[in-house]
């Protein structure tokens, strides 16, 4: 019949059946393009954890599913979510730790301080993954998650992959607000690399320092135009007291990734020397 899906999709809206007899409680609390995120209850010991289950069934995104799994499961950092265990049956999921809301519901701008502490554990997470060959690719707030003691830890690493994978995944999508601008036009600006990532940061930085992201536009067109070609206002511009931060934040966003700063190492070195940093003046940031 018209407007059914394939024999071999299945469209899921809810949490799986499948999964009830391991998992109780289930409660929606996160969702994306591709999957659902559930706080649930680990019926084996009581836990309470995150379920993350695709909202499709198809061999497409189970591919682009398992493929995510494959990177995330390597990843062991106080900054980035952890996964305990994922497989493709009863159903294709992933069960990871239960850390709370993300940042995307924190009302922008926050405190100077808070700001430097939040990108400093993003930075942190990204330093680990990127010495292990891996690279995020779509660093903005929802993928951004606050622990109850503050700890930013990373998830979401469905468009991650190895910086050594010449292939790109299967599916190719970016939040416009964060995207960078050789997701937009690589044939300018180049392939995406670990420098991507430090632009999508120096995009949180200021949006948490600021209240507004740096690129505005009516529509995609105008958005990405302007992510392209025109030069982001200094953040002390906008809020006199942001001065210290103007030559970070813009060094991260850089239009060529050979004008970005070349390694996060760098970055988190340029955030140590702020005043009121361990490398820096004993003036509070």
């Amino acid at each position: 019949m018209s407007g059914e899906a394939p024999p071999s999709v299945r469209i899921g809206n809810g949490f799986p059946s499948e999964l009830e007899e391991r998992y109780g409680d289930a409660e929606l609390v996160g969702r994306g393009g591709m999957a659902l995120v559930f706080r649930a209850q680990r019926r084996s010991d009581g836990k309470m954890v995150a379920v993350k289950v695709p909202t499709r069934y198809d061999e497409a995104t189970g591919h682009c599913f398992m493929k995510e799994m494959q990177i995330w499961k390597q990843l062991r950092h106080k900054n980035i979510v952890e996964v305990y265990t994922y497989n493709i049956l009863p159903v294709p999921f992933v069960e990871m730790e239960f850390v709370g809301p993300s940042l995307a519901e924190r009302k922008v701008p926050v405190p100077v301080g808070e700001a430097v502490s939040i990108v400093r554990g993003v930075a942190e997470g990204l330093a680990y993954a990127h010495a292990a060959g891996l690279i995020h690719r779509d660093i903005k707030p929802g993928n951004i998650l606050i622990a109850p003691d503050g700890t930013p830890k990373i998830t979401d690493w469905g468009l991650g992959k190895e910086v050594a994978d010449r292939k790109e995944t299967q599916f190719i999508a970016f939040s416009l607000d964060y995207a960078t601008p050789e997701q937009i036009s690589p044939s300018t600006y180049g392939r995406a690399d670990a420098r991507t990532d430090i632009f999508q940061m120096g995009v949180v930085f200021y949006e948490l320092l600021t209240g507004r992201v740096p690129f505005s536009g009516d529509g995609m067109g105008e958005m990405s135009v302007a992510i392209l070609t025109d030069a982001p206002l200094p953040p002390s511009r906008i809020m006199e007291n942001l001065g210290a931060f103007d030559a970070i934040v813009l060094k991260c966003l850089e239009k060529t990734q050979e004008n970005r700063y070349q390694s996060i190492e760098d970055l988190l070195s340029d955030l140590d020397a702020l005043p009121g940093g361990p490398n820096g003046s004993d003036d509070p940031v």
